[in-house]
């Protein structure tokens, strides 16, 4: 077998490229993605380093067990409370499946488990009153500030260095490194029997095995880890020099990892700025024939620039962005202007937040013949959907979902049903058509428009209203301004319920709609249409070169592991 080093700088390239892209969006600079090669290759140096696979064992190291037996025998661990915990020898079986050395024990032979006591409440406060108690969010994670002003015992007191777990949601294990604390219910301590033992390599070891109890129930109706399965829990014990030697070679590693994270990092972002800097060149193209210029230098390194679906939808939207501002197609002479007369007439439309409109609309750089006007001027209706949860069935007549609803696509490859009397309940005020668009306008993800296709009939779930469009105003280009960025950034800034975000009905009204003659429309949609094509083709490459260098890293890690 290779070297871990070796590993490391023969794929060097592999486990820096190898990125995963997230169903959905988090915190942090990787908020979108996952460094899918580095989060392999870190789990793989833990997986080596518990088998006795990072370091070479020492025919002169003292037997494992010898370490062992001391720590059963001085147990300075001093826990006494409810009762020995039973101890399970080493069968004379056992120890020829672990390396040459090394013995399995269960960590109730290397430390006790102390379980944490079920503070009261009413003396909580977050203002730093007392000791900082240690709750289950807190383990492995940036301490969330909650201290503890009432009676306690002093066995309860963490200190810096006491290796802690939480028990319930993701089991971890992690060192405490804060001033003294307290240990509060469903966190555990290891009070481990001898000083001498390698206490991170047992941290390493057991957090390993704790993985594969995920989800498993110690009880009947709590889903949480027991102490009883921590102290069973069985890993490889190695010799006291080899343990050492393991540690210092995972810190090692890890440092290098953390290097080529920062770098990976760095050089993403720095791609990403470039991409950005160079669509926006695009965007500040003062009309066609010089975003045709601009367009041309960029597109003879689209093999360079667009190499990941982050990238590309970048381009997907700027493309968008293009197009609600008239500079996708040129404007002719020959342009019929006379559909702009059949707008919906502002005494007509349903109210909407003219004061928003207006400051917004002031912004836009319009082009000649072209209008902006409120969305209720541009629709014949604007219609929310029914603030009820639907009664759900196994069959019957589609409901649509927010989450089915993507930018231009609507996703009914699983569909979701309701009775027909519950479709008719929804559908009251008014029923769904052919193009009508459906919009999210609540929830995480909002700001998102799709069309409803040819044959399709449907009723909305909830978080989506329904826009249908005047005869002066081509679905699919209300479509594609909906899902620009002119319209999603505005929506964004106007929303209000914090947990539960929501833009109102009076803002949505509001929209300010571009709306070029009736031709342009067509000339615009139709260039859109093909440049997304070419969009998909870039991303669909992208997802397949993402996809190869995961399968490959899986491969190596896996021949790796052994």
């Amino acid at each position: 077998m290779a070297s871990i080093d070796t590993l490391l700088t023969d794929h060097l390239d592999l486990w820096t490229s190898a990125i995963a892209r997230k169903s959905s969006a988090g915190r942090g600079r990787s908020g979108k993605f996952s460094l899918y090669g580095i989060e392999k290759l870190r789990a793989l140096i833990l997986d080596l380093a518990v088998r006795g696979k990072l370091v070479p064992q020492d025919p002169a190291d003292e037997h494992a067990s010898a370490a062992l037996e001391r720590a059963e025998a001085s147990d300075i661990s001093g826990l006494k409370r409810g009762g020995a915990i039973a101890r399970k020898k080493i069968g004379s079986g056992k120890a020829d499946i672990a390396p040459s050395g090394w013995v399995l024990a269960t960590i109730s032979q290397i430390a006790s488990v102390q379980a944490g006591f079920a503070f009261k409440s009413n003396d909580f406060n977050e203002v730093g009153s007392g000791l900082p108690l240690i709750r289950i969010r807190d383990v492995g994670q940036t301490f969330t500030g909650t201290y503890y002003s009432g009676e306690y015992r002093d066995e309860f007191i963490v200190r810096d260095g006491d290796y802690l777990i939480s028990m319930d949601g993701e089991f971890r294990i992690s060192k405490w490194t804060g001033p003294r604390a307290l240990l509060n219910q469903r966190v555990a301590r290891l009070i481990f029997k001898n000083e001498e033992i390698e206490k991170r390599f047992v941290a390493i070891a057991l957090q390993k095995q704790l993985s594969k109890l995920q989800g498993v129930k110690a009880y009947t109706t709590v889903d949480h880890l027991s102490g009883k399965q921590i102290a069973e829990t069985q890993i490889g014990f190695p010799p006291m020099a080899e343990q050492r030697r393991i540690v210092a070679k995972v810190d090692e590693l890890m440092a290098l990892c953390e290097r080529l994270e920062a770098g990976t990092y760095e050089e993403f972002e720095a791609h990403q700025l470039l991409v950005t800097e160079l669509l926006t060149t695009l965007t500040a193209s003062r009309d066609a024939d010089e975003l045709a210029d601009n367009w041309a230098r960029i597109e003879a390194h689209f093999h360079d620039l667009f190499i990941t679906e982050g990238s590309v939808d970048q381009l997907r939207q700027t493309i968008l962005q293009l197009a609600v501002m008239g500079r996708l197609s040129r404007q002719l002479n020959s342009d019929d202007k006379s559909n702009q007369r059949h707008q919906r007439p502002d005494d007509q439309a349903e109210e909407y937040d003219l004061k928003s409109f207006q400051a917004r609309a002031g912004l836009f750089p319009l082009p000649e013949e072209w209008l902006i006007l409120p969305l209720s001027r541009v629709c014949t209706n604007i219609v929310d959907c029914p603030h009820t949860t639907p009664r759900w069935t196994a069959e019957g007549w589609i409901c649509v979902k927010s989450d089915q609803v993507k930018p231009g696509l609507l996703d009914l490859t699983s569909p979701n049903y309701v009775s027909e009397e519950t479709f008719f309940e929804r559908i009251e005020r008014l029923e769904p058509q052919e193009n009508d668009i459906l919009y999210k306008r609540e929830g995480g993800i909002l700001g998102v428009a799709a069309r409803i296709p040819p044959n399709t009939r449907l009723c909305l779930g909830q978080r989506l209203m329904l826009v249908r469009a005047t005869s002066a105003t081509l679905p699919e280009f209300l479509e594609l301004v909906l899902n620009s960025k002119w319209i999603t950034e505005f929506a964004q800034a106007k929303t209000t319920g914090g947990a539960a975000p929501r833009v109102n009905m009076a803002i949505v009204r509001a929209f300010p709609i571009p709306v070029p003659p009736l031709s342009e429309q067509v000339r615009i949609i139709n260039k859109v249409g093909e440049l997304m094509a070419l969009c998909d083709a870039y991303s669909s490459m992208a997802k397949e070169a993402a996809n190869l260098k995961i399968q490959i890293a899986d491969a190596i890690a896996t021949k790796a592991a052994g």
